[in-house]
């Protein structure tokens, strides 16, 4: 699986049936990675110098487009409103520096056809009745979300937390971008006319699962390894008092345990490692030497099953119980059959996104001047 980032939360039905425009142009208009600091440095006299001349040409690095890049329905569409369009989705509305004029070249085409698509799907998607809002925009945040795994939930959460963010901020925030109100709109008329009459049956999902069985095999841990779930009550500090803080919390956590309740739901509600809220405290499989040596010297006096006492790490304090490693398996199809289901009907999507784009082409005389 990709890693998991917040847009996962800005993926709708148009983002499915046409997302790979966008990711293209995405990709092609972001800037090279930073290099290291002494090389920075050394190329800070021609840095700047880029910059100034890359300032000077950007009122010409549109130069090379028609005046007219397309036509809709007679009516002509000029290069103005892509430009506008097309830097309002980047970093502070600025082209970036290293975006050339070959580059833009290239990305043309494909950028004035995900415009124009865009316009008309705007367009279309009004006249069914799906006008962009706040209110729109919020249902189809919430939406994105109940299709979220607990897992990805999880780290949406946490990824939103280091930027001092809940989710029902997030989408407060950005529920009110006129962008995110027009792509809801977009998603909405997308999802009503196209995806919602798209199926998969269980025969279909069946047949994958049986014909793609090598995807499913879940591969054993290696014997030499171990594997663990924890509790970390971190420190909050250094001082003698963060310390007693953390341990008085670790043995009331302890007693919790010790009375019956679960492991996992004590992980969840109160260890500081991720993996609590993630995994429900499990660390997964570990070779020697890959742990701090008092964590790992204390699950090597673990049988499988087993819970140790509180053990200190510079982390903080540990409740660790030693877990069984795993064997090889194979992942049943009841277990994977929403993942499967899911799969399919976006590879049913994208085949159709096709023919359902030429259909609104051809009703709105689209004519593309930019090739």
């Amino acid at each position: 699986m990709k890693k998991l980032t917040l847009a996962l939360l800005m993926t709708g039905a148009a983002t499915v049936a046409f997302g790979a425009d966008k990711a293209d142009a995405k990709k092609a208009a972001a800037p090279a990675p930073a290099t290291k600091a002494v090389a920075a440095e050394k190329a800070a006299p021609a840095a700047k110098a880029d910059a100034k001349a890359a300032q000077s040409d950007s009122k010409d690095i549109w130069g090379f487009l028609p005046q007219t890049i397309a036509e809709v329905d007679g009516k002509k569409v000029q290069k103005e409103e892509l430009i506008k369009f097309f830097t309002s989705t980047l970093p502070g509305g600025k082209m970036p520096p290293r975006l050339t004029q070959d580059m833009l070249k290239q990305m043309a085409p494909r950028l004035v056809k995900t415009f124009i698509e865009r316009k008309v799907l705007m367009e279309e998607a009004a006249k069914a009745g799906f006008k962009p809002s706040k209110a729109l925009a919020e249902k189809n945040f919430r939406d994105n979300l109940s299709k979220l795994s607990k897992q990805q939930l999880e780290m949406v959460k946490s990824q939103l937390a280091r930027s001092g963010m809940t989710i029902d901020k997030f989408i407060e925030t950005n529920s009110a971008k006129k962008q995110v109100q027009d792509n809801a709109a977009i998603d909405a008329f997308v999802n009503d006319r196209l995806i919602s009459k798209i199926t998969v049956t269980d025969k279909e999902v069946t047949d994958y699962y049986n014909n793609n069985k090598a995807k499913f095999k879940v591969a054993g841990d290696p014997k030499d390894a171990m594997r663990a779930s924890h509790i970390l009550i971190a420190f909050k500090d250094k001082t003698p008092a963060s310390e007693k803080a953390a341990k008085a919390k670790a043995e009331e956590v302890m007693a919790k345990l010790k009375k019956g309740e679960s492991f996992e739901k004590l992980a969840r509600e109160y260890s500081a490692c991720p993996s609590g809220k993630t995994a429900d405290g499990s660390l997964g499989a570990f070779k020697a030497g890959q742990m701090v040596k008092p964590f790992e010297d204390a699950v090597k006096k673990l049988k499988p099953g087993e819970t140790s006492g509180l053990v200190k790490t510079k982390f903080g304090y540990h409740i660790i119980r030693r877990d069984a490693l795993k064997k090889a398996s194979m992942k049943t199809l009841k277990e994977e059959a929403p993942m499967i289901k899911q799969l399919l009907k976006q590879q049913k999507v994208a085949k159709q996104a096709t023919p359902f784009i030429k259909a609104i082409e051809k009703k709105h005389n689209i004519k593309y001047f930019v090739k």
